[in-house]
Protein backbone atom coordinates (compact mmCIF):
# COMPACT_ATOMS: atom_id res chain seq x y z
CA UNK A 1 0.00 0.00 0.00
CA UNK A 2 2.93 2.44 0.80
CA UNK A 3 4.26 2.14 -2.98
CA UNK A 4 0.35 3.02 -3.67
CA UNK A 5 0.40 5.86 -1.96
CA UNK A 6 3.50 7.21 -3.20
CA UNK A 7 2.73 6.53 -6.74
CA UNK A 8 -0.48 8.92 -6.28
CA UNK A 9 1.57 11.60 -4.46
CA UNK A 10 3.96 11.78 -7.48
CA UNK A 11 1.58 11.38 -10.32
CA UNK A 12 -0.56 14.41 -8.32
CA UNK A 13 2.68 16.57 -8.39
CA UNK A 14 3.79 16.07 -11.65
CA UNK A 15 -0.09 17.16 -13.10
CA UNK A 16 -0.06 20.16 -10.54
CA UNK A 17 2.78 21.77 -10.55
CA UNK A 18 1.78 23.17 -14.04
CA UNK A 19 -1.38 24.39 -12.66
CA UNK A 20 0.29 26.92 -10.89
CA UNK A 21 1.76 28.71 -14.16
CA UNK A 22 0.40 32.03 -15.78
CA UNK A 23 1.42 33.80 -18.39
CA UNK A 24 0.44 35.60 -21.50
CA UNK A 25 0.15 35.50 -24.98
CA UNK A 26 2.35 37.39 -27.76
CA UNK A 27 1.14 38.85 -30.55
CA UNK A 28 2.41 38.15 -33.42
CA UNK A 29 3.42 40.51 -36.37
CA UNK A 30 2.03 39.82 -39.96
CA UNK A 31 3.57 39.89 -43.07
CA UNK A 32 1.17 39.22 -46.15
CA UNK A 33 2.09 38.17 -49.60
CA UNK A 34 0.56 37.38 -52.42
CA UNK A 35 2.45 35.65 -55.72
CA UNK A 36 0.41 35.78 -58.91
CA UNK A 37 1.39 33.35 -61.97
CA UNK A 38 0.50 36.16 -65.17
CA UNK A 39 1.69 34.39 -68.21
CA UNK A 40 5.81 35.00 -68.62
CA UNK A 41 5.32 37.62 -65.50
CA UNK A 42 5.50 36.50 -61.87
CA UNK A 43 3.67 39.27 -60.18
CA UNK A 44 4.47 39.23 -56.00
CA UNK A 45 2.76 42.01 -53.62
CA UNK A 46 3.81 42.27 -50.01
CA UNK A 47 2.08 44.03 -47.08
CA UNK A 48 4.81 44.59 -44.73
CA UNK A 49 4.11 46.66 -41.52
CA UNK A 50 6.51 49.09 -40.58
CA UNK A 51 7.65 47.28 -37.15
CA UNK A 52 9.04 44.52 -38.55
CA UNK A 53 11.68 45.92 -41.17
CA UNK A 54 13.05 48.40 -38.02
CA UNK A 55 16.55 48.74 -40.31
CA UNK A 56 15.00 50.51 -42.91
CA UNK A 57 14.77 53.99 -40.56
CA UNK A 58 11.25 54.84 -41.75
CA UNK A 59 10.56 58.38 -40.97
CA UNK A 60 8.05 58.73 -38.30
CA UNK A 61 5.78 61.73 -37.08
CA UNK A 62 4.28 62.14 -33.30
CA UNK A 63 1.62 60.18 -33.44
CA UNK A 64 3.30 56.69 -34.35
CA UNK A 65 2.80 56.82 -38.33
CA UNK A 66 4.54 57.44 -41.74
CA UNK A 67 5.96 60.39 -42.77
CA UNK A 68 4.81 60.44 -46.06
CA UNK A 69 6.78 63.48 -47.18
CA UNK A 70 10.18 61.89 -46.09
CA UNK A 71 9.30 58.50 -47.19
CA UNK A 72 10.52 58.04 -51.28
CA UNK A 73 14.16 57.33 -50.87
CA UNK A 74 13.87 55.13 -47.36
CA UNK A 75 10.93 53.54 -49.70
CA UNK A 76 13.02 53.08 -52.76
CA UNK A 77 16.02 51.46 -50.41
CA UNK A 78 12.97 49.06 -48.70
CA UNK A 79 11.92 47.63 -51.68
CA UNK A 80 15.15 46.22 -53.28
CA UNK A 81 15.73 44.79 -50.03
CA UNK A 82 12.59 42.88 -49.72
CA UNK A 83 13.41 41.58 -53.24
CA UNK A 84 16.68 40.38 -51.73
CA UNK A 85 15.51 38.64 -48.54
CA UNK A 86 12.64 37.00 -50.62
CA UNK A 87 14.97 35.43 -53.17
CA UNK A 88 12.68 34.42 -55.80
CA UNK A 89 13.73 31.33 -57.78
CA UNK A 90 12.26 29.11 -60.62
CA UNK A 91 13.71 25.71 -61.21
CA UNK A 92 16.80 26.51 -58.18
CA UNK A 93 17.58 29.89 -60.60
CA UNK A 94 17.38 32.88 -59.25
CA UNK A 95 15.34 34.90 -61.48
CA UNK A 96 16.42 38.81 -62.64
CA UNK A 97 16.33 42.09 -60.65
CA UNK A 98 12.04 43.13 -60.10
CA UNK A 99 10.31 45.95 -61.41
CA UNK A 100 9.54 47.13 -57.61
CA UNK A 101 7.29 49.82 -56.32
CA UNK A 102 6.62 50.55 -52.61
CA UNK A 103 3.89 52.54 -51.12
CA UNK A 104 2.75 53.66 -47.73
CA UNK A 105 -0.35 51.56 -47.00
CA UNK A 106 -3.52 53.46 -45.69
CA UNK A 107 -3.31 52.73 -42.11
CA UNK A 108 0.19 54.78 -42.61
CA UNK A 109 1.68 51.97 -40.18
CA UNK A 110 2.49 49.39 -43.09
CA UNK A 111 4.25 49.10 -46.43
CA UNK A 112 2.69 47.35 -49.66
CA UNK A 113 5.17 46.31 -52.19
CA UNK A 114 4.94 45.38 -55.36
CA UNK A 115 7.20 43.30 -57.67
CA UNK A 116 7.03 42.19 -61.14
CA UNK A 117 9.77 39.41 -62.30
CA UNK A 118 10.31 37.50 -66.01
CA UNK A 119 9.49 34.05 -65.81
CA UNK A 120 9.76 31.03 -68.02
CA UNK A 121 6.46 29.82 -69.45
CA UNK A 122 4.56 27.64 -67.01
CA UNK A 123 4.44 27.49 -62.65
CA UNK A 124 6.96 24.58 -62.13
CA UNK A 125 9.97 25.46 -59.40
CA UNK A 126 8.51 28.65 -58.27
CA UNK A 127 9.64 28.98 -54.28
CA UNK A 128 10.64 31.97 -52.31
CA UNK A 129 13.02 32.44 -49.03
CA UNK A 130 9.89 33.48 -46.16
CA UNK A 131 9.74 35.25 -42.97
CA UNK A 132 12.96 36.98 -43.43
CA UNK A 133 11.89 39.44 -41.44
CA UNK A 134 12.74 40.55 -37.45
CA UNK A 135 9.82 42.48 -35.16
CA UNK A 136 11.52 43.75 -32.10
CA UNK A 137 10.56 41.67 -28.81
CA UNK A 138 7.82 40.58 -31.29
CA UNK A 139 7.62 36.64 -33.42
CA UNK A 140 6.91 37.66 -37.17
CA UNK A 141 4.55 35.37 -39.25
CA UNK A 142 4.54 35.49 -43.13
CA UNK A 143 0.86 34.16 -44.72
CA UNK A 144 2.07 33.78 -48.49
CA UNK A 145 -1.21 32.71 -51.62
CA UNK A 146 0.08 31.05 -54.23
CA UNK A 147 -2.11 31.47 -57.35
CA UNK A 148 -0.79 29.51 -60.49
CA UNK A 149 -3.75 30.26 -62.21
CA UNK A 150 -7.20 32.37 -61.48
CA UNK A 151 -8.78 28.95 -60.62
CA UNK A 152 -6.29 27.80 -57.98
CA UNK A 153 -4.51 29.00 -55.14
CA UNK A 154 -2.62 27.31 -52.17
CA UNK A 155 -1.90 29.00 -48.95
CA UNK A 156 1.50 28.70 -46.92
CA UNK A 157 1.70 30.54 -43.39
CA UNK A 158 5.30 30.53 -41.84
CA UNK A 159 6.66 31.64 -38.84
CA UNK A 160 9.83 31.42 -37.03
CA UNK A 161 13.04 31.27 -38.86
CA UNK A 162 13.07 31.99 -42.70
CA UNK A 163 12.82 28.70 -44.80
CA UNK A 164 12.37 28.72 -48.18
CA UNK A 165 8.94 27.12 -49.59
CA UNK A 166 8.71 25.56 -52.94
CA UNK A 167 5.02 27.06 -53.72
CA UNK A 168 3.76 23.87 -56.00
CA UNK A 169 6.05 20.66 -56.18
CA UNK A 170 5.41 17.44 -58.04
CA UNK A 171 4.24 14.60 -56.49
CA UNK A 172 8.27 12.66 -56.70
CA UNK A 173 9.22 16.53 -54.67
CA UNK A 174 6.65 15.78 -52.14
CA UNK A 175 7.33 12.33 -51.82
CA UNK A 176 10.86 13.74 -51.11
CA UNK A 177 10.10 16.67 -48.83
CA UNK A 178 7.45 14.20 -46.37
CA UNK A 179 10.16 11.15 -46.12
CA UNK A 180 12.62 13.92 -44.79
CA UNK A 181 9.08 15.43 -42.31
CA UNK A 182 8.33 11.53 -41.24
CA UNK A 183 11.80 10.67 -40.30
CA UNK A 184 12.51 13.84 -38.03
CA UNK A 185 9.48 13.35 -36.44
CA UNK A 186 10.20 9.44 -35.78
CA UNK A 187 13.68 10.14 -34.66
CA UNK A 188 13.27 13.82 -33.04
CA UNK A 189 13.02 11.92 -29.57
CA UNK A 190 9.29 12.33 -29.07
CA UNK A 191 7.03 10.67 -26.26
CA UNK A 192 6.74 7.77 -28.26
CA UNK A 193 10.49 6.81 -27.65
CA UNK A 194 9.97 6.93 -23.99
CA UNK A 195 6.89 5.08 -24.01
CA UNK A 196 8.41 2.34 -25.97
CA UNK A 197 10.92 2.02 -23.80
CA UNK A 198 8.78 1.55 -20.58
CA UNK A 199 6.62 -0.81 -22.78
CA UNK A 200 9.55 -2.70 -23.45
CA UNK A 201 10.53 -2.64 -19.77
CA UNK A 202 7.17 -4.08 -18.54
CA UNK A 203 6.50 -6.84 -21.22
CA UNK A 204 8.96 -9.85 -20.72
CA UNK A 205 7.62 -11.90 -23.99
CA UNK A 206 8.20 -11.52 -27.24
CA UNK A 207 4.66 -12.35 -28.80
CA UNK A 208 2.98 -9.92 -26.12
CA UNK A 209 4.96 -7.43 -26.92
CA UNK A 210 4.88 -7.74 -30.66
CA UNK A 211 0.76 -7.72 -30.06
CA UNK A 212 1.08 -4.41 -27.91
CA UNK A 213 3.54 -2.85 -30.73
CA UNK A 214 0.72 -3.91 -33.27
CA UNK A 215 -1.84 -2.54 -31.54
CA UNK A 216 0.08 1.09 -31.33
CA UNK A 217 0.86 1.07 -34.45
CA UNK A 218 -2.89 1.09 -35.37
CA UNK A 219 -3.94 3.70 -33.13
CA UNK A 220 -1.40 5.96 -34.44
CA UNK A 221 -2.32 5.15 -37.71
CA UNK A 222 -6.15 5.89 -37.10
CA UNK A 223 -5.30 9.07 -34.87
CA UNK A 224 -2.67 10.43 -37.76
CA UNK A 225 -5.79 9.71 -40.34
CA UNK A 226 -8.17 11.25 -38.18
CA UNK A 227 -6.39 14.42 -37.52
CA UNK A 228 -5.64 14.65 -41.25
CA UNK A 229 -9.69 14.71 -41.80
CA UNK A 230 -10.74 17.31 -39.17
CA UNK A 231 -7.57 19.34 -38.41
CA UNK A 232 -9.18 21.90 -36.76
CA UNK A 233 -10.94 19.67 -34.22
CA UNK A 234 -7.56 18.09 -33.43
CA UNK A 235 -5.96 21.14 -33.37
CA UNK A 236 -7.99 22.54 -30.62
CA UNK A 237 -7.37 19.94 -27.89
CA UNK A 238 -3.48 19.17 -29.23
CA UNK A 239 -2.23 20.95 -26.00
CA UNK A 240 -4.20 19.63 -23.41
CA UNK A 241 -3.55 16.07 -25.40
CA UNK A 242 -0.22 16.24 -25.52
CA UNK A 243 0.39 17.21 -21.97
CA UNK A 244 -2.33 13.74 -20.94
CA UNK A 245 0.33 11.39 -23.16
CA UNK A 246 3.46 13.00 -21.21
CA UNK A 247 1.85 12.07 -18.40
CA UNK A 248 0.68 8.65 -19.52
CA UNK A 249 4.19 8.04 -19.62
CA UNK A 250 4.80 8.56 -16.28
CA UNK A 251 2.07 6.40 -15.37
CA UNK A 252 4.01 3.44 -17.44
CA UNK A 253 6.31 4.04 -15.50
CA UNK A 254 4.95 3.95 -11.87
CA UNK A 255 3.60 1.11 -13.40
CA UNK A 256 6.82 -0.47 -14.12
CA UNK A 257 8.02 0.11 -10.55
CA UNK A 258 5.00 -1.03 -8.27
CA UNK A 259 4.84 -4.20 -10.58
CA UNK A 260 1.47 -3.79 -11.97
CA UNK A 261 -0.49 -6.12 -13.88
CA UNK A 262 -0.43 -6.70 -18.01
CA UNK A 263 -3.62 -6.11 -17.93
CA UNK A 264 -3.14 -2.62 -16.88
CA UNK A 265 -0.31 -2.11 -19.85
CA UNK A 266 -2.17 -3.12 -22.21
CA UNK A 267 -4.94 -0.87 -22.35
CA UNK A 268 -2.96 1.97 -21.42
CA UNK A 269 -0.79 1.49 -24.42
CA UNK A 270 -3.24 1.62 -26.54
CA UNK A 271 -4.40 5.06 -25.44
CA UNK A 272 -0.57 6.49 -25.93
CA UNK A 273 -0.63 5.62 -28.68
CA UNK A 274 -3.81 7.67 -30.12
CA UNK A 275 -3.08 10.39 -28.25
CA UNK A 276 0.41 10.12 -29.71
CA UNK A 277 -0.47 9.53 -33.11
CA UNK A 278 -2.61 13.05 -32.95
CA UNK A 279 0.50 14.66 -32.19
CA UNK A 280 2.03 12.98 -34.99
CA UNK A 281 -0.81 13.97 -37.26
CA UNK A 282 -0.65 17.41 -36.34
CA UNK A 283 2.74 17.70 -37.46
CA UNK A 284 1.56 16.19 -40.71
CA UNK A 285 -1.58 18.82 -41.00
CA UNK A 286 1.32 21.44 -40.62
CA UNK A 287 3.13 20.52 -42.67
CA UNK A 288 0.75 19.27 -45.63
CA UNK A 289 0.07 23.24 -46.68
CA UNK A 290 4.12 22.83 -48.35
CA UNK A 291 2.67 19.52 -50.42
CA UNK A 292 0.60 22.23 -52.81
CA UNK A 293 -2.19 19.67 -54.92
CA UNK A 294 -0.81 16.50 -53.47
CA UNK A 295 -2.13 16.61 -49.99
CA UNK A 296 -2.52 12.92 -50.45
CA UNK A 297 0.67 11.92 -51.45
CA UNK A 298 2.15 13.51 -48.47
CA UNK A 299 -0.39 11.93 -46.24
CA UNK A 300 0.20 8.47 -47.29
CA UNK A 301 4.53 9.09 -47.25
CA UNK A 302 4.44 10.89 -44.21
CA UNK A 303 1.91 7.57 -42.57
CA UNK A 304 4.35 4.54 -44.27
CA UNK A 305 7.64 6.63 -42.63
CA UNK A 306 6.05 7.01 -39.64
CA UNK A 307 5.07 3.91 -39.29
CA UNK A 308 7.83 2.07 -40.88
CA UNK A 309 10.40 4.18 -38.30
CA UNK A 310 8.38 3.06 -34.67
CA UNK A 311 8.82 -0.31 -35.94
CA UNK A 312 12.53 0.09 -36.69
CA UNK A 313 12.47 1.71 -32.93
CA UNK A 314 10.87 -1.14 -31.67
CA UNK A 315 12.80 -3.42 -32.90
CA UNK A 316 15.83 -1.91 -32.12
CA UNK A 317 14.63 -1.70 -28.21
CA UNK A 318 13.60 -5.33 -28.00
CA UNK A 319 16.85 -6.57 -29.30
CA UNK A 320 18.71 -4.40 -26.51
CA UNK A 321 16.60 -5.51 -23.93
CA UNK A 322 17.02 -9.22 -25.02
CA UNK A 323 20.98 -8.52 -25.02
CA UNK A 324 20.80 -7.06 -21.25
CA UNK A 325 19.09 -10.34 -20.22
CA UNK A 326 21.68 -11.97 -21.61
CA UNK A 327 24.28 -10.08 -18.95
CA UNK A 328 22.78 -11.56 -15.90
CA UNK A 329 21.65 -8.25 -14.63
CA UNK A 330 18.74 -8.41 -12.17
CA UNK A 331 15.92 -7.52 -14.16
CA UNK A 332 13.85 -5.68 -11.18
CA UNK A 333 16.86 -3.20 -10.60
CA UNK A 334 16.57 -2.43 -14.31
CA UNK A 335 13.18 -1.68 -14.44
CA UNK A 336 13.31 0.18 -11.39
CA UNK A 337 15.92 2.18 -12.33
CA UNK A 338 14.78 2.78 -15.73
CA UNK A 339 11.59 3.34 -14.83
CA UNK A 340 12.46 6.55 -12.50
CA UNK A 341 14.60 7.89 -15.36
CA UNK A 342 11.86 7.82 -17.46
CA UNK A 343 8.93 8.99 -15.19
CA UNK A 344 11.53 11.76 -14.15
CA UNK A 345 11.77 12.89 -17.88
CA UNK A 346 8.07 12.70 -18.65
CA UNK A 347 7.40 14.83 -15.40
CA UNK A 348 9.47 17.99 -16.98
CA UNK A 349 7.81 17.10 -20.48
CA UNK A 350 4.28 17.54 -18.00
CA UNK A 351 5.28 21.06 -16.48
CA UNK A 352 6.75 22.38 -20.09
CA UNK A 353 3.52 21.92 -21.80
CA UNK A 354 1.60 23.01 -18.96
CA UNK A 355 3.99 26.38 -19.62
CA UNK A 356 2.85 26.61 -22.83
CA UNK A 357 -1.13 25.45 -22.01
CA UNK A 358 -0.89 28.60 -19.42
CA UNK A 359 0.42 31.13 -21.79
CA UNK A 360 -2.92 31.33 -23.91
CA UNK A 361 -4.28 32.97 -20.62
CA UNK A 362 -7.81 31.21 -21.38
CA UNK A 363 -9.96 30.28 -19.11
CA UNK A 364 -10.24 27.26 -20.86
CA UNK A 365 -6.95 26.83 -20.32
CA UNK A 366 -6.19 27.30 -16.79
CA UNK A 367 -9.25 24.67 -16.25
CA UNK A 368 -8.20 21.82 -18.41
CA UNK A 369 -4.72 21.78 -16.24
CA UNK A 370 -7.31 20.98 -12.80
CA UNK A 371 -9.62 18.80 -14.78
CA UNK A 372 -6.66 16.84 -16.14
CA UNK A 373 -5.29 16.48 -12.49
CA UNK A 374 -8.46 15.36 -11.44
CA UNK A 375 -8.90 12.79 -13.65
CA UNK A 376 -5.58 11.01 -13.43
CA UNK A 377 -5.99 11.03 -9.75
CA UNK A 378 -9.03 9.36 -10.44
CA UNK A 379 -7.77 6.70 -12.65
CA UNK A 380 -5.25 6.04 -10.24
CA UNK A 381 -7.62 5.83 -7.29
CA UNK A 382 -9.61 3.39 -9.84
CA UNK A 383 -6.55 1.08 -10.08
CA UNK A 384 -5.32 1.68 -6.15
CA UNK A 385 -9.38 0.13 -5.45
CA UNK A 386 -9.20 -2.85 -7.63
CA UNK A 387 -5.65 -3.68 -7.16
CA UNK A 388 -6.26 -4.01 -3.54
CA UNK A 389 -9.78 -5.86 -3.55
CA UNK A 390 -8.11 -8.45 -5.86
CA UNK A 391 -5.38 -8.65 -3.18
CA UNK A 392 -8.01 -9.07 -0.10
CA UNK A 393 -9.85 -12.10 -2.07
CA UNK A 394 -6.47 -13.43 -2.86
CA UNK A 395 -6.39 -13.78 1.12
CA UNK A 396 -9.37 -14.47 2.17
CA UNK A 397 -9.35 -17.21 -0.34
CA UNK A 398 -7.12 -19.67 1.69
CA UNK A 399 -9.41 -19.15 4.96
CA UNK A 400 -12.29 -19.79 3.16
CA UNK A 401 -10.69 -23.20 2.09
CA UNK A 402 -9.61 -23.67 5.80
CA UNK A 403 -13.04 -23.25 6.73
CA UNK A 404 -14.76 -25.83 4.09
CA UNK A 405 -12.08 -28.72 5.47
CA UNK A 406 -12.70 -28.10 8.73
CA UNK A 407 -16.94 -27.97 8.15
Amino acid sequence: MIRWVSAIVLAVACLLVPATVRAHGVVEQVVDMLVQVQGDRLRVRVHVPAAVVPDAKLPYLEDGTLNTAAIDEPLRILAAHIARNLDIQQADEGLGAPTAIATVNADRKSIDVDLTYPIHAGTAGISARLNAFQAIGQPVRTNARFQPSPEREYRVSVAGAPVRVLFDPDAFETVQQFIGRGLQAVFDGGDHLLFLIGLVLAVRRARTAASLFAAMMVGHAVAVVSSSLWPATAAAWLPVLGMVGASTIVMAALQNIIGARLEWIGPLAIAFSVLNGLTFGNTLVVAQQFAGSHREVALLTFLVVVMAGQLWWAALMWATRTWADGLGVPGRIVTVVASALLAHNAVHRVVDRGHAIAQTGSFGAEHALELLALGWVSVVALVVGIEALRHRRIHDRPDQLTDAVQA
